[in-house]
């Protein structure tokens, strides 16, 4: 396993291609986001998917989230109306980047995620992290990367790399080691289907804030 220390929140000089690298090879790569640290891998590679669900543990057919590399990727991953664009828009423009997890159809595009990525329904969650290294990781992986929690399915997620479970460590092709991060709540999860908001997880984000933001675009 390769170990990459960060400098401050950046990534140094020449990791990035270490990075990609990993990615194009269906590589797993642990890192650090705004709350925990995330497993991820390149959302578009079917055997990387299927490594990082054995990786954890899973076979529960729950989706794999997505941090994005920014607003403009992530709306380009989804389908969304004319209702549902304007919430988008909205919760975007307040929270992000930051620790809100939106869902939406996945889009028809040529480079969709892989199955095993969106749920049952067609549907992707994602956001776009505040922590530089992740959107920086997201970026090497053509737009954004898988970023479920860096731990066995059912253990606690970890804060630091310290604490990231020896046997899922094993696993990893690459460790983005930035420290610890700043823990507490994962992300909220807003729902945006339907052209209304359904909380679909609360987190780090309070309910009444996402309300409020929506109340005061009109």
């Amino acid at each position: 396993m390769l170990r990459l220390r960060t400098v401050g929140d950046r990534l140094p000089a020449g990791a990035l291609d270490q990075v990609r690298a990993r990615l194009a090879a269906d590589g797993l790569i642990a890192y650090p986001t705004e709350t925990l640290y995330g497993l991820g891998c390149d959302p578009r590679r079917p055997v990387a998917v299927a490594r990082l669900l054995r990786a954890k543990g899973r076979s529960d057919g729950k989706p794999l989230p997505l941090i994005a590399a920014s607003a403009a990727e992530a709306r380009r991953l989804l389908r969304l109306d004319e209702g549902e664009t304007d919430l988008f828009e909205a919760l975007a423009r307040t929270f992000w980047p930051g620790p809100l997890t939106l869902i939406a159809a996945a889009a028809a595009s040529a480079d969709r995620p892989a199955a095993g990525v969106a749920a049952a329904d067609d549907s992707l969650a994602l956001r776009v992290s505040s922590n530089p290294i992740a959107v920086g990781v997201a970026a090497a992986g053509g737009g954004a990367i898988v970023s479920t929690s860096a731990n066995p399915a059912g253990a606690p997620p970890p804060d630091r790399p310290e604490a990231i479970d020896a046997g899922l460590l094993a696993l990893v092709d690459l460790l983005v080691d930035g420290g610890p991060t700043t823990g507490g709540l994962p992300s909220t999860v807003v729902d945006l289907r339907g052209g209304t908001v359904q909380l679909r997880r609360p987190g780090a984000i309070a309910w009444d804030q996402v309300l409020e933001a929506l109340s005061a675009r009109r």
